[in-house]
């Protein structure tokens, strides 16, 4: 009869805390927000070009207490905490929903309903590099989203679980497409000025 006790105990104890944790719902698709006229999408080009495709490619939620402490992410499960539980992959280029990527519930170890917290989406090609950071530091193609306050709701608010506050965002091409870029665009104007 203890280890019955002691087991339903324990169960409750870790349903409480699953319900006191912060969540949200990490999703950028206007099925989320109904027909707000917001462009939430992630662009592989400029914003407004190309919406992003290509399931090599991952969105994960960095969160802290100010713009400065975004060193977290938010998690699928308090269970696992690792990154594969933060991210979400973005769709097929032949999905109807591209410019959006895979979300779902995720969690804020450590940030409590009633909390305000800043956010910042983050992307960046997972079968490339494993974390955001080493996609940054090593050239790798990456953006992320201006950074946005969240007040954490209750988890039975569905319409304050949306981050209303997310707005539209491009990705940043390597370096080495920037400098072909600039090439090209130097040598255009060279012919052009040989030419006159």
């Amino acid at each position: 009869m203890k280890k019955l006790l002691t087991s339903v105990a324990v169960a409750l104890i870790g349903v409480q805390a699953a319900f006191s944790q912060g969540q949200v719902n990490f999703n950028n698709s206007v099925a989320t927000f109904g027909n707000d006229g917001i462009d939430r999408f992630v662009y592989s080009d400029v914003v407004g070009g190309t919406r992003m495709s290509g399931t090599n490619y991952v969105a994960a939620i960095y969160w802290g207490t100010s713009v400065d402490s975004l060193n977290n992410f938010a998690v699928r499960t308090l269970a696992d905490t690792t990154l594969q539980s933060a991210v979400g992959a973005f769709r097929a280029s032949t999905s109807a929903s591209i410019g959006t990527w895979v979300g779902g519930a995720r969690f804020f170890v450590g940030a409590n309903i009633g909390e305000t917290v800043q956010l910042q989406i983050r992307v960046w090609d997972i079968t490339r590099f494993a974390t955001y950071a080493d996609a940054l530091g090593q050239g790798g193609i990456t953006g992320h989203s201006d950074t946005f306050s969240f007040l954490i709701p209750a988890s039975t608010d569905t319409a304050g679980l949306a981050m209303r506050n997310l707005r539209a965002f491009a990705l940043v091409p390597e370096p080495s497409t920037i400098a072909l870029a600039v090439l090209g665009w130097g040598s255009l104007l060279l012919f052009r000025r040989k030419k006159a």
